[in-house]
């Protein structure tokens, strides 16, 4: 190895220490008390135009959707937890600015009329329920571009999410579940942003909140970084607040290989 290929793998490895960890795992838990997950998760891609829209493809959203399901299915189930994983709220663009229109393309053509996020939600669930999990779900990406360190270690530790209440069985499918119930909240988000440099300076799609009627009059703000891939992953537990596990990285989680897609979930709680 010459000296030019040598001072770049040093390189390359002193950048990979001083980059910022973003992985946590609650040391004081061995083995999570709970067998059931509720899992929340966005998928969001959307590319530049022209003009002065951005796009958004349902199909390849879609297509992306159901592949992050699988990811996140597989995973699940090497861990333990099979047969016992609730897609509570499935969305597609859920905490962008809802006064910014997109172009709306399905299968390849441009529709007439302009859409709004978010863009898609999917949920079983009763709509007074959809709305904590989507407070949840925004209170999760808060927490997951906080970097992991030594002088961080506590704050998660500390740290207490706001659970969900499931105050009223026909709000919940699974009527075995009720307000004693312990459960695991899972909250996974994947965005592909495909936006130039400029128009990402002068956009902030990914830094305002949902609609006040998507969240029963509250107004939520998701701060995250505007045309950057990236994937945020959060799991606590419901009846105490704990977080128990959470990576954010570079990239879209629902087109990792299984082995980026394991590196993601290292030391994901599991059941014996």
């Amino acid at each position: 190895m010459n000296f030019r290929s040598l001072l770049l793998v040093l390189l390359t490895v002193l950048l990979a220490a001083c980059a910022p960890k973003y992985h946590y795992q609650n040391l004081a838990t061995a083995e999570p008390e709970f067998e059931h997950i509720l899992v929340v998760f966005d998928y969001l891609h959307f590319v530049d135009d022209v003009g002065k829209l951005m796009d958004y493809h349902e199909d390849k959203n879609q297509l992306q959707i159901e592949a992050l399901k699988s990811v996140i299915t597989n995973t699940l189930s090497a861990n333990g937890f099979q047969g016992t994983v609730d897609f509570a709220l499935i969305s597609s663009g859920l905490g962008l600015n809802p006064e910014n229109g997109f172009e709306h393309y399905i299968d390849g053509d441009l529709s007439e009329t302009l859409i709004y996020p978010p863009f898609y939600l999917e949920s079983n669930h009763h709509e007074s329920f959809q709305h904590q999990l989507m407070a949840s779900f925004a209170d999760a990406q808060s927490v997951a571009f906080v970097p992991v360190s030594k002088k961080t270690q506590g704050f998660y530790a500390d740290l207490r999410m706001n659970t969900l209440s499931f105050a009223g069985t026909d709000e919940y499918p699974d009527r075995k579940l009720n307000s004693q119930s312990r459960v695991g909240v899972l909250h996974i988000r994947a965005v592909l942003p495909k936006i130039s440099f400029m128009k990402a300076m002068g956009v902030s799609l990914l830094t305002v909140g949902l609609t006040a009627g998507a969240t029963g009059g509250a107004y939520i703000g998701i701060a995250t970084p505007v045309g950057v891939p990236h994937s945020t992953g959060l799991l606590f537990d419901n009846q105490t607040g704990e977080v128990l596990w959470k990576n954010q990285t570079a990239g879209d989680l629902s087109r990792f290989g299984d082995q980026a897609s394991a590196r993601f979930f290292k030391q994901f709680p599991a059941l014996d």
